[in-house]
């Protein structure tokens, strides 16, 4: 079993892991123009076809840019499907090992995990990233079943919260823009 799909398989029967404070441990990745350009086209599309406003445009961008480090982490790639408005992307991003992995990049507030109460359970892992000065860094992992037992149900936004503390650790691994274009092929294009 590769260590990917351990971390995967094991990670949802143990205790929370402790998250260091010090950002540098975990996984992390940079990422270019071109990526960038490729997750800002995304936004785009997805910006016209739900009729979004330029802020929730650039979460979508902020979001992808956060989808390809990780998929690249776990050497897969991200689902480029543009959905129905009224389907969404099923709560996943892609699957690894046969589970479903949700990617839920912060980049400003709370550093913390918040998945809808309607979706929570729509896939069988989730990822927290954080974006922050061009760096996205995997802060940890939890699956399903384990959030939804210790996350915090919140009444006044229907969300489901957890601060990074409570994820599991991931190993720390660059992952470079060369690394996302080789992983990403054909996923990242210029339109």
């Amino acid at each position: 079993m590769s260590t990917e799909q351990t971390q995967i398989t094991e990670h949802s029967s143990q205790m929370p892991f402790p998250l260091s404070r010090d950002r540098t441990d975990h996984p992390f990745g940079s990422v270019d123009e071109d990526i960038v350009y490729s997750a800002n086209r995304f936004a785009t599309k997805l910006g016209r076809q739900y009729n979004l406003n330029p802020t929730r445009q650039e979460q979508f961008k902020v979001g992808r840019l956060g989808e390809y480090i990780a998929a690249t982490y776990f050497q897969t790639q991200v689902d480029r499907t543009i959905y129905p408005a009224d389907q969404g992307d099923g709560g996943s991003d892609f699957t690894v090992h046969g589970r479903d992995i949700d990617v839920k990049t912060c980049w400003h507030g709370p550093r913390e995990l918040s998945v809808d109460s309607d979706t929570l359970g729509n896939a069988d892992d989730y990822l927290l990233a954080e974006y922050s000065n061009g760096i996205i860094r995997l802060l940890g992992i939890i699956s399903a079943g384990r959030l939804r037992q210790i996350g915090q149900h919140s009444p006044y936004d229907e969300r489901v919260h957890l601060r990074p503390e409570y994820l599991r650790h991931l190993p720390k691994k660059e992952i470079t823009p060369e690394m996302i274009k080789q992983e990403q092929a054909g996923r990242l294009r210029r339109i």
